[in-house]
């Protein structure tokens, strides 16, 4: 991916998830950024609906959809899924 098309992939995801630009964003609101783009990408590829499987991961571990979540517990599912993607994971067990 450019330069450009990265910078403007940021963006607009910074705007849809924060309101912000890229560069306005703290860090942890830019990890969020980086994952929900990743997240895409690997949804795309293995032509699943990536917001689903959010939403089916944070059902699981906190009884909630996603974006009821609060920060750190969207960073939690965020790396479960990730975790799922890559093969390292099979299995949320939940956070009790």
């Amino acid at each position: 991916m450019s330069d450009d098309k990265q910078q403007q992939t940021r963006d607009e995801v910074a705007q849809e998830k924060f309101g912000k630009k890229f560069e306005e964003l703290d860090p942890m609101e830019r990890i969020q950024v980086g994952g929900t783009i990743g997240g895409r990408s690997r949804g795309d590829a293995e032509g699943g609906d990536h917001k689903e499987h959010l939403n089916m991961v944070a059902q699981e571990k906190f009884g909630k959809n996603f974006d009821d979540l609060e920060p750190m517990q969207r960073i939690q599912v965020g790396g479960t899924v990730g975790g799922q993607a890559g093969g390292l994971y099979t299995g949320t067990g939940g956070d009790q």
